[in-house]
């Protein structure tokens, strides 16, 4: 194992490494994931909101008429 602050890279520190690096992609792959179904929460509720909105202006329109 190399020593803190060498520039030594060995084998062992070349495998924690790479492994590092597949476990960032593969949390990138998630966060972005999980990002893309945040945004379609937002659209649904928002749109929900939107389609209560409009539903009460309809019934307060039919309860003047």
């Amino acid at each position: 194992m190399a020593t803190p602050g060498s520039s030594e890279l060995t084998a062992e520190t070349i495998d924690l490494m790479r492994e590092l690096n597949r476990t960032c992609r593969q949390m990138q792959q998630r966060v972005v994931v999980l990002i893309e179904q945040l945004a379609d929460e937002q659209v649904k509720c928002l749109r929900h909101d939107y389609d209560n909105n409009w539903l009460s202006v309809a019934v307060g329109l039919r309860l003047r008429n």
